[in-house]
């Protein structure tokens, strides 16, 4: 049997950098669910500004992760919660469809 030595800086970047290549594809993902929740959201986003549908990429002890979301409160980010809830027609599609890209 021989030794098995692992290069612990290659493996961090492999895995847990964001520019590494784990974090360009969860990068890229993230963007694309992020277009989408904007595309499912059309109507209630006219009366929003667009950019309230944000990613943010973030490393922490559960590795690197993605959270979309709607940034801030109000009126319309509420309704857009609670339409999502009650339905799950803007982020569950758009969800389903980025992963499976």
């Amino acid at each position: 049997m021989g030794n098995l030595v692992f290069n612990e800086a290659a493996l961090h970047f492999l895995l847990e950098d964001e520019d590494g290549p784990v974090g360009r594809d969860l990068r890229r993902r993230a963007e694309k669910i992020t277009d989408l929740v904007r595309a499912n959201a059309t109507k209630i986003l006219e009366q929003m500004d667009p950019g309230v549908v944000q990613f943010e990429i973030s490393s922490g002890d559960d590795g690197l992760q993605a959270v979309i979301g709607v940034e801030g409160t109000g009126r319309w980010s509420t309704y857009l919660a609670a339409k999502e809830e009650r339905e799950a027609v803007i982020f569950a599609p758009a969800l389903a469809a980025g992963l499976d890209q």
